[in-house]
């Protein structure tokens, strides 16, 4: 049977694949997500207008809180002055915007050495507070005698093309991406073997099915290990390695989005949908540590949330008056164990000691530095709720 809506990016791994047979499925991911055609191409393809929704595009209260822990961090690293934070995968905007407009409101030092540098892969027309975002190589001279550093990120590591493995009749396989007679694109298995990335033999997982990111150390631009002291902060979901590779989260680990539908074939409408990949948090701090990088702590979004002050903000707008029932109640979306408040946040560090989380959100007196929060804009959710 011939697929109807093949996807916009379709004719690309079709003409691939006619060029060199069967690709492996890390290639295929990498055509359909940033060819020219491909899903991240689009400029709606998240956010309040795409397929689905991250923390940032809720409501500002996200980016807002996201800037208390930089100041934090901006104060144990002994105040840096310029004190640079980049953001890698910086999408539209949204949280870059949010965190420098709570920053440069704050009475504090930190906003007048503010240096916010948005990254992002590929053409970008968005800005951050007049700051245009920068492809990856664009960083090198802006980095040339950086003493330190913030990295950050949200949503970004899940988005990293990855390969397929399956387990089937005692074998590890590979999954390839070829076209059948009928022009539909199908699954082929190649076996292979895997020492190099993966910490143990998953050979007797008969029918494991699961993602291997072979660019977990690629998501970061090699010009940040000439940085002697940096902060990094990595916002996604996944897993420890003990249950990434396991029965119980075998052919679950893989995701794609279709205007708010999810886990439809990640072969069809190929770069009309995303696809993305839990992320291996045991396999990142391994890829980290080979960059000299030290893990700080590994909790909850909610967790992470609620140490900064979740509860004293919240209650705030709930005795201002000024804020409906309905978006206090799409705010507490950011800290629902089961959604976006499980996500996890990875906190690491290189060149200085590793506090600990409670630390990083006790430095600075944030009573009265602030001014408003960051206005609700048309790319927050909560702008839309009652229009």
């Amino acid at each position: 049977m011939v697929i109807d809506n093949k996807g916009s990016a379709y004719d690309a791994v079709v003409n691939q694949i006619q060029k060199t047979g069967p690709i492996p499925f890390e290639e295929f991911m990498e055509i359909a997500l940033y060819s020219d055609n491909g899903y991240y191409s689009k400029p709606t393809s998240f956010g309040v207008y795409g397929d689905y929704y991250t923390s940032p595009s809720i409501h500002p209260i996200f980016g807002y809180l996201f800037a208390i822990q930089i100041m934090n961090i901006w104060e144990y690293m002994d105040r840096p002055r310029p004190f640079t934070v980049v953001e890698i995968g910086a999408g539209d905007g949204t949280l870059g915007i949010d965190i420098v407009s709570t920053i440069r409101s704050a009475d504090m030092p930190v906003s007048n050495y503010l240096e916010y540098i948005p990254i992002d892969k590929g053409p970008n027309k968005a800005t951050v507070e007049g700051t245009a975002i920068l492809e990856a190589d664009g960083l090198d001279s802006c980095n040339a005698a950086l003493a330190s550093c913030v990295v950050i990120s949200n949503e970004l590591i899940d988005a990293l093309p990855v390969d397929i493995l399956e387990v089937r009749d005692g074998r590890t396989n590979l999954v390839y991406i070829g076209v059948d007679e009928q022009g539909n694109l199908k699954e082929e298995l190649i076996e292979t073997s895997l020492d190099e990335f993966v910490s143990f033999d998953i050979s007797s997982l008969e029918g494991y099915r699961g993602p291997l990111c072979r660019g977990l150390g690629q998501w970061m631009p090699s010009v940040l290990d000439l940085v002697p002291k940096a902060f990094f902060l990595n916002v996604d979901y996944g897993y420890e390695e003990s249950d990434y590779l396991s029965m119980r989260k075998s052919s679950r680990l893989l995701q794609t989005y279709y205007k708010h539908v999810d886990n439809l074939s990640p072969l069809f409408r190929v770069g009309d949908q995303d696809i993305t990949a839990h992320v291996n948090f045991t396999a990142l701090r391994r890829v980290m540590a080979q960059r000299g990088i030290k893990p700080v702590c590994n909790i909850t979004q909610r967790e992470w949330l609620f140490g900064l002050g979740y509860s004293d903000v919240l209650n705030g707008m709930r005795l201002s008056g000024e804020v409906s029932r309905r978006e206090l109640n799409l705010i507490d979306r950011l800290v629902e164990v089961e959604g976006l408040g499980g996500f996890r946040v990875e906190m690491s560090q290189r060149g200085m000691n590793s506090p600990k989380f409670s630390k990083l959100n006790s430095l600075i007196d944030l009573s009265g530095a602030f001014g408003t929060m960051p206005p609700v804009t048309d790319k927050h959710m909560a702008f839309h709720l009652n229009r």
